[in-house]
């Protein structure tokens, strides 16, 4: 048994004045003469022994009503289940936007279970933790936590499963508890739910509790991109989904720079995807959003996009001049330089989008080390070999970069006839298979042994003709054969064309037009500003600085907890605005993949499963709630005060 309210214990001192006044009584007894006391004497002794036990059964009885009354105000409870006192009680409501969704009386998940637990851990003492997405607090009493739960709003980011089990492990341990019981309120989608995932050594019990939505009616615009991007076309696309619903006419609109842009309909069936599509004027920059309207969830109604601003990629060709580089890279498109080795600039390689070594016969050493730079930090590198190579100096490129080593040279005619059309680097080039056209040969090149490297187009016998290699955050591009006299005619093949265009618009190609919120986003921003100055992201009303890393012409800005609101956000030095970046709540929140919990709890004895919210706090009434006892003293005190009463009355001295 435990008092909510020991200090009132104290009062039990005053047990001893009763005490005190029946053993320290003043009353005086006046002696009388009498004729014949004999008989008298035998009634005196039966007298005074009656007497004395009504005094003491008195005593007793206004003892244990004193007793009792102060127990009652001391407020004894009684716990229901052993062994408690030294555990923690964590609570793990998740409050991510997926429980905004509704049941069949039309309330939301998170409120409803909000409702439920404010009305039930009223009654319940102790201490607890509150876990939620955005907030952690360690120690509350039944009222603190009450308090707290009616300040729970929405977050967009949903912590992970393995992070909740940490965030309570870390509780329980360092608060001293032999343990913890982990409830947790949660609607349990699409988070990789391991038993893996619990933390070893600690003693806690999980309990899962899923709120879920018996009916989950919801249309979503589920994803945007770029269908068309060049000088020619430009189209945006979206992709709605309809779960648990059919749509005959939903309109989808298309603001554009502030502006209404265009309206489109479209018909869905339940539980299908359905895209719809708007064309753009040809080099249209700004931001905008497709939006349309559901009154189910509306944070999935609308998706912000950026239009990436069209630049001229700027390429460097270090070799002897080419007519049919010339002719891909257009100047309409590209800003191309050509550099004889002997006239190099190398100061200037790091303002280039692009470096094509031009079949070089010796790379000299202080070249290799700026492009090694280059690649790290700025852009691509194009290896293209001399039909009489120093293979002592590109081997040494190659070690100097980490990329592989030369195998041999082939002196034997090779026809290339495979091309990875299912590579991302081809991405919208081929429609469809590529059958029935001219093979290109080779009568001279070089093997390599390249490390992690990708084949793009491969010779007959299976080794690589052109291959990708990643080294940093960009990527090296080899050739085996030289393209400029007689040893290949790939330069006349109409593969050249999508090959040499791509080497320098990977990285255009690959910048989406919105980030997710709550994802770790990588944002590479143009800055060839020198102040130094830390970038800020703002829509205006809120400014963050994010994570960045500085390199010569770039910068890399890393967001995850930040920006919580989707909307389009500038990029600023200062007051000068180098670029616009669009935010979006995470489309994986509102996507009926639950996860097995079943599975989950067959596979651990730390993990129970309960049904429904009623439970998991019938649960926590049974296994963490304690007896209140009050009562029960106030009713002996009642009975004892009787019991003196009726003994006053009825007993004869």
């Amino acid at each position: 048994m435990q008092f909510n309210h020991p200090e009132i214990l104290a009062l039990l001192f005053v047990l001893i004045i009763p005490i005190l006044i029946h053993l320290f009584q003043l009353q005086r007894f006046k002696k009388e003469a009498f004729t014949n006391v004999k008989f008298l004497r035998e009634i005196e002794l039966q007298s005074r022994k009656s007497s004395r036990l009504k005094k003491l059964l008195i005593l007793a009885s206004r003892l244990l009503a004193l007793t009792c009354l102060i127990l009652a105000f001391a407020q004894p409870v009684l716990k229901k289940t052993d062994g408690q006192e030294n555990r923690k009680t964590i609570i793990y409501l998740d409050n991510s936007l997926s429980m905004q969704a509704t049941d069949k009386n039309g309330s939301e998940l998170l409120q409803n279970a909000k409702r439920v637990l404010i009305d039930e851990l009223q009654s319940l003492p102790g201490d607890f933790a509150l876990i939620t997405n955005d907030n952690i607090q360690e120690s509350l009493p039944s009222e603190g936590i009450r308090q707290e739960l009616t300040k729970i709003t929405y977050h967009p980011v949903r912590k992970e499963f393995s992070q909740i089990l940490l965030e309570a492990a870390t509780i329980s341990t360092n608060k001293g508890f032999d343990g913890a019981d982990v409830f947790l309120f949660s609607d349990f989608r699409n988070s990789p739910y391991e038993i893996d995932s619990l933390p070893s050594g600690v003693r806690n019990l999980y309990y899962l509790i899923p709120v879920r939505s018996d009916r989950y009616q919801n249309l979503s615009l589920d994803s945007l991109w770029l269908s068309a991007f060049d000088r020619d076309e430009l189209k945006i696309s979206g992709r709605v989904l309809a779960q648990d619903i059919d749509e005959d006419n939903l309109s989808v609109s298309l603001v554009l720079n502030g502006q209404l842009y265009g309206k489109s309909s479209l018909a869905i069936e339940k539980g299908n995807y359905a895209n719809v599509e708007f064309s753009i004027p040809p080099g249209t920059t700004g931001s905008g959003a497709m939006i349309f309207s559901d009154p189910r969830l509306g944070f999935d109604n609308s998706l912000f996009f950026t239009l990436p601003e069209a630049f001229k990629p700027q390429v460097l060709v270090i070799g002897a001049y080419s007519s049919y580089i010339e002719r891909i890279y257009t100047s309409d498109s590209f800003e191309l330089t050509f550099q004889e080795l002997s006239n190099l600039n190398q100061g200037g390689i790091q303002n280039y989008d692009l470096v094509l070594l031009n079949e070089l016969e010796i790379i000299p050493a202080p070249l290799v080390r700026s492009l090694k730079t280059y690649v790290q930090e700025i852009g691509n590198l194009v290896l293209i070999p001399s039909a009489q190579p120093d293979l002592a100096s590109y081997q040494a490129m190659f070690s100097s970069l980490g990329i592989g080593s030369i195998s041999s040279e082939f002196e034997r005619k090779k026809s290339i006839i495979s091309v990875s059309e299912d590579h991302p680097f081809f991405n919208n080039v081929f429609k469809g298979e590529v059958k029935n056209f001219e093979y290109p040969e080779a009568e001279y090149g070089i093997e390599s042994d390249f490390r992690s490297s990708a084949p793009l187009i491969s010779f007959d016998d299976g080794s690589a003709f052109a291959s990708e290699i990643p080294l940093g955050k960009n990527r090296v591009f080899w050739i085996a054969s030289p393209l400029k006299g007689e040893q290949s005619n790939f330069r006349e093949s109409p593969l050249i064309v999508p090959l040499f265009y791509n080497f320098s618009l990977p990285e255009n190609r690959a910048q989406g037009v919105y980030s997710v919120i709550g994802r770790a986003n990588v944002l590479r921003v143009r800055n060839d500003s020198l102040s130094g100055n830390a970038l800020k992201i703002t829509n205006g009303k809120e400014e963050y600085i994010p994570l960045q890393k500085n390199s010569t012409q770039q910068v890399e800005l890393f967001t995850k907890d930040y920006p919580l609101l989707p909307g389009v956000y500038q990029v600023r030095d200062n007051q000068r605005v180098l670029s616009e970046q669009a935010f979006n709540y995470d489309r994986d929140l509102i996507r009926q993949d639950y996860a097995n919990l079943n599975r989950l709890a067959e596979g651990s004895s730390q993990i129970k499963l309960l049904s429904s919210p009623g439970e998991g706090l019938r649960t926590l009434n049974d296994l963490f709630s304690s007896r209140s006892l009050w009562q029960l003293f106030t009713i002996f005190a009642l009975i004892f005060l009787v019991l003196e009463m009726l003994i006053q009355k009825f007993f004869k001295n």
